[in-house]
């Protein structure tokens, strides 16, 4: 049974490759500066309503996995926090890409003092939203971009990047960007998407196509980025890149209820179980990287 269901997956992903016409072939440089015109990937469309960022909208999924990312990312802050010579002051965080403000209010309800920035009027109404509820004076958001970020020069003691690189496609830019509004000794905290065949039919096939818990469109396949990509971007920008690559590792319980939930419909999105954990580095679809500015 398991080998015909394998064997029916498999046929039905060759299929969806062939009918879709995706180019399976890399840019010739990913650091490069790539031409909208050569991408298939909308950045806006996806993600622009207040609705689409509830936990029962289109970013349902993202919702699952923000306890494991906003737990990574504390860790780190509070080490370098208690690395500063100021360990009883708030760190001042760039959540770089913020979207809905999953992640920057889950920091802020850590205590840390959140700035979050996007393009989408929407994803940030929910953000302040949250926030607002919630009481979080400590989270703020605006609108902008991350090629052009409207702060000074060492403005943050760190900066999250979370599901916005495989999006980027200026990639060396940005991270000079966020190198520029890093304090000396700052740390950049990444999450983006491996480009793996493993990332092909989990993160696109299955997540856009069979689960349809992204909209089409989300992701070009060719803009995501290796962890030997990112590095050599990363140091190249002035960072010191910390080499472990660690990634999302659902429980099956969270699939098989995903499944349930998306093509059977046969429980509510929020009522999905299961947990989400770590993998050992590197991550096949997913990873996380932390880099330093130095002194």
């Amino acid at each position: 049974m398991r080998c015909a269901i394998l064997v029916a997956a498999i046929a039905l992903f060759v299929a969806w490759l062939m009918h879709a016409g995706l180019s399976l072939h890399s840019y010739p440089d990913r650091l490069a500066q790539i031409s909208s015109a050569d991408t298939v990937i909308d950045n806006t469309g996806p993600y622009a309503t207040k609705a689409d960022w509830s936990p029962t909208g289109k970013m349902a999924m993202l919702h699952k996995v923000t306890p494991v990312r906003a737990e990574f990312f504390d860790a780190e802050l509070v080490r370098l926090r208690e690395q500063s010579e100021s360990s009883s002051k708030p760190l001042r965080v760039l959540d770089a890409g913020c979207g809905g403000g999953l992640i920057s209010n889950s920091l802020a309800r850590r205590g840390h003092n959140i700035t979050g920035i996007d393009i989408s009027v929407g994803a940030l109404d929910y953000a302040r939203d949250t926030a607002r509820a919630e009481g979080l004076e400590n989270a703020r958001f605006e609108m902008g971009s991350l090629y052009e970020l409207p702060y000074a020069s060492h403005s943050f003691d760190a900066v999250v990047c979370s599901d916005v690189l495989e999006h980027i496609t200026d990639l060396k830019s940005v991270l000079r960007e966020l190198r520029r509004v890093l304090r000396p000794g700052g740390l950049l905290l990444v999450d983006t998407i491996n480009r793996t065949w493993l990332s092909l039919l989990v993160a696109v096939f299955g997540a856009e196509v069979v689960l349809g818990a992204c909209v089409p469109g989300s992701h070009d396949w060719r803009l995501f980025i290796t962890p030997e990509e990112l590095t050599e971007a990363m140091e190249a920008s002035g960072f010191r890149v910390r080499r472990n690559f660690p990634g999302f590792r659902p429980s099956l319980t969270m699939v098989l209820d995903a499944l349930r939930a998306y093509v059977f419909h046969a429980i509510p999105v929020e009522d999905i179980r299961g947990e989400v954990s770590l993998e050992a580095s590197p991550g096949w679809v997913n990873y996380f990287a932390v880099a330093e500015t130095g002194s």
